[in-house]
């Protein structure tokens, strides 16, 4: 990427733009169930819920027991989620690092942003393909012994994922915030930068991971 003009990127990042929109919109439409109790830690969305689950009665809160009608039908829904996920995981990284790309060219700031960038980019997808590969151990989990042994370090590799995420997006906010290509940039300055204290927050109120993500979106 370090080689491409800035048309290039401006190209490919509308193109990827597309594409991760679209994927995006799939797991949407798949994953946008209530939970069948209740999600743990106030939040709203049932598959962050799940992500950042670290008991078993967490998970039966969202997905029910063997006794529940449709205990079933969320576990295969979350199975297919997860092989969309795989693209969508692929189809960011790809989306945020010509996003970086075109930031650090605006703002002509050191290489230095781009050691911490990277190592957090393939951190984020790295550990979002770790958080995938425990989701799938639990839902095939078949008793109560299993899931708790499968939930071992689920909701420590997604705030690690989501830490990580969220230091790329506010260092594309601060890159933005310095350049001097107009005020849209500094709007979105405005909300992608904070996302990453307000995750590390989120370590301790996992409803802030949320919260910094409606940030990330908005930006």
């Amino acid at each position: 990427l370090y080689y491409f003009n800035e048309k290039n990127i401006i190209r490919f990042l509308c193109i990827n733009g597309i594409l991760l929109l679209s994927i995006s919109s799939i797991l949407t439409f798949k994953t946008t169930k209530p939970p069948l109790y209740l999600n743990h830690s106030n939040l709203q969305s049932t598959i962050i819920a799940l992500e950042l689950s670290s008991k078993s009665s967490h998970i039966h809160d969202i997905l029910g027991g063997p006794e529940d009608e449709k205990h079933t039908e969320y576990i295969e829904i979350f199975k297919d989620s997860l092989f969309w996920d795989a693209f969508y995981i692929l189809s960011y990284v790809i989306f945020f690092s010509f996003l970086f790309e075109l930031a650090i060219r605006y703002s002509n700031e050191s290489n230095l942003y781009r050691i911490f960038f990277y190592f957090a980019i393939a951190t984020a997808g790295l550990f979002d393909f770790l958080e995938n590969y425990r989701i799938l151990q639990v839902l095939n989990s078949k008793s109560e012994e299993l899931i708790t042994e499968n939930l071992l370090n689920l909701k420590e590799y997604s705030l690690v994922k989501w830490i990580s995420l969220f230091l790329c997006t506010s260092i594309i906010g601060l890159l933005f915030w310095i350049s001097d290509k107009g005020l849209f940039l500094k709007i979105s300055s405005f909300f992608l930068f904070p996302t990453f204290f307000l995750s590390l927050i989120g370590i301790q109120k996992l409803k802030l991971i949320e919260i910094s993500l409606l940030f990330l979106s908005a930006g």
